[in-house]
């Protein structure tokens, strides 16, 4: 399940080959929190979240097709601390990838947003698939 978090989708643009306009599909859902593939290829994918002063620790995993193919968190909570991961990842068209929380204790394991946005799903295709 996507982590429950009310994206906003800054930029959501895909010109295919040969085209000289943006695809008019959204391949990321706001709602969701899931993204699309819209061509296979090679992905650049990033995620950063921030975490709460006063949290035990938290856990975030990256899912691609069901599977866990990256992971970051924090254990401190005597601060509030921002981390994240990237990674490059082949992806197949319509494949799915969204961030998920994995909460060990359950202990005030919360993810702060702020009007400084520290929450960033990223992901851009690096190379297509010929």
């Amino acid at each position: 399940v996507a982590l429950p978090i009310c994206w906003t989708n800054l930029l959501d643009e895909f010109w295919d080959d040969g085209q000289t306009a943006d695809s008019t599909t959204s391949y990321f859902s706001s709602s969701t929190g899931i993204f699309t593939a819209p061509k296979a290829g090679w992905y650049n994918i990033c995620a950063s979240l921030r975490f709460m002063k006063g949290g035990d620790n938290s856990d975030i995993v990256i899912v691609h097709q069901g599977s866990i193919v990256a992971a970051f968190g924090d254990a401190l909570g005597d601060d509030w601390r921002s981390t994240g991961t990237c990674l490059i990842r082949e992806m197949a068209a319509a494949d799915t990838l969204y961030i998920e929380q994995k909460a060990a204790s359950g202990h005030s394991n919360c993810i702060e947003e702020t009007g400084w946005y520290y929450a960033r799903l990223t992901t851009y295709l690096i190379n297509a698939n010929v």
